[in-house]
């Protein structure tokens, strides 16, 4: 990794805003508690499959679900069968939306939801689930700290014969998580999170871009962070 990390230091670069599809995007520097790069970084957007976070984070934490091949169909292949069937497990216990919500405001979360899988609730019309990009980022932090082991699966390709929705995942330096999202309204999405060595850590959130577009949008901001900082 640290090789790795050597190559993006030959010379630093200002990225273009303009290059950038997403309508909100943040880079966060998680060690230091500080914005690098952002654009509408409060605004609210239609987190589409974003939403899969909460609900695995909601599911092992407050229900103690323990089916870890459903979470990862879940959160790898952003399966929104499996979402519904952890829902449904967890409904016999819980007031499952509900407490994903109380989960968002107890951890300072400016999000909302009303389903568990993040799909439109009219097709082009109205989305389900809406939080901000500083949001997401304090999401995928907290849901590293607390099931990392579950998280790190999201760093493949393919797991387990499971299909990874963010395709450039394998080929990411220091990716230690990351989740897709995409719906007609919402557009594009991905959230990912990394880590060099054991000191730094940061993350990066794309909101609003295309199905495509959210993959290169990732790159050039990853890629302006590692040179710059």
């Amino acid at each position: 990794k640290e090789k790795i990390y050597n190559l993006y230091l030959d010379k630093k670069e200002i990225l273009n805003q303009e290059n950038i599809l997403a309508k909100s995007f943040l880079i966060y520097d998680l060690t230091n508690k500080k914005i690098i790069y952002a654009k509408k970084e409060n605004e609210k957007m239609p987190l589409a499959s974003l939403t899969k976070l909460m609900t695995a984070y909601t599911a092992i934490n407050s229900c103690n679900y323990k089916d870890v091949g459903i979470l990862n169909k879940m959160l790898i292949a952003s399966d929104n069968d499996s979402a519904s069937k952890i829902e449904s497990e967890c409904q016999k216990k819980i007031n499952f939306i509900e407490k994903m919500n109380i989960n968002a405001k107890e951890n300072g979360l400016n999000m909302s939801f009303v389903n568990s899988t993040g799909l439109d609730i009219k097709k082009e019309t109205e989305a389900s689930n809406y939080g901000d990009a500083v949001s997401t980022i304090k999401l995928i932090d907290i849901f590293y700290k607390n099931n990392s082991n579950v998280l790190l699966n999201t760093t493949f390709n393919t797991y387990k014969g499971i299909k990874n929705t963010n395709e450039i995942a394998q080929n990411t330096p220091f990716l230690i998580g990351s989740k897709t999202g995409y719906t007609d309204i919402s557009g594009g999405n991905l959230l990912t999170i990394y880590e060099i060595g054991t000191e730094r850590r940061f993350a990066i959130v794309v909101l609003g871009s295309t199905k495509e577009g959210r993959f290169k949008d990732t790159e050039l901001l990853r890629d302006y962070y590692l040179k710059n900082i």
